[in-house]
């Protein structure tokens, strides 16, 4: 990881995605885990909450990576992390960067969440939930048999002014597209996938009158 990005995740500060811990702690597996579960990201070690750089000696890097390697190791199933050590004026850094697990991961039969800034056990309702669109991932991008070029322009437009608003910035709006699986490839044509036609076709009830939205907001259905 270079140092630019190092420097732009502490100024984005906690979030959903990322956390400051000025030493490792206990609960690093749990931290692990809940990243793991939501979104993935980025565990920094060295930083306090409010941003300051405080740092960490150099023999106390390779005991934090040796730490946090068998913290991790308690995590079932195993959740893939990167160590990375970042070096600034003298100080050292660690970034655990925590991919999102394609299963439920748990510590001890108990299952983690990240959510806002925060970590919390998972809900009987939220592994069910969990469970369900993970085994769906697959069917979303499954292919259909409409073509790419139907796609509704209001819908894209309302989704680039999405992106826009989380300052996001893509180069070519398809190309976009292709990366997340809204369209797909099927006998050397490009069509949308099940996830593509519901997002972004005028009137996708047409083709899939039996579907709906499930929307989670605040621990509420």
């Amino acid at each position: 990881m270079e140092i630019e990005k190092f420097l732009e995740l502490i100024e984005k500060g906690e979030n959903e995605r990322i956390e400051f811990k000025e030493r490792v702690s206990k609960d690093i597996a749990e931290e692990i885990c809940a990243l793991a579960n939501a979104l993935g990201g980025y565990i920094i070690i060295g930083v306090s909450d409010k941003k300051e750089l405080i740092g960490l000696k150099k023999e106390e890097i390779k005991k934090a990576k040796e730490v946090i390697s068998n913290f991790a190791a308690s995590i079932i199933p195993p959740v893939k992390i990167n160590l990375k050590e970042i070096r600034i004026e003298g100080r050292y850094f660690l970034v655990v960067e925590v991919e999102k697990s394609k299963s439920i991961s748990s510590i001890g039969r108990i299952g983690y969440i990240r959510v806002g800034t925060s970590k919390r056990p998972l809900s009987i309702q939220e592994i069910l939930g969990l469970g369900a669109e993970l085994l769906l991932v697959h069917f979303d991008e499954t292919p259909t048999e409409i073509k790419a070029r139907n796609i509704w322009e209001d819908a894209l437009k309302k989704y680039e002014k999405g992106l826009e608003s989380r300052n996001i910035k893509i180069k070519n709006i398809f190309e976009h597209l292709r990366k997340i699986k809204a369209i797909v490839r099927k006998n050397g044509k490009e069509v949308l996938s099940f996830a593509g036609a519901l997002i972004f076709l005028e009137n996708p009830q047409e083709h899939y009158p039996n579907t709906f939205l499930r929307v989670i907001e605040e621990e509420r259905y």
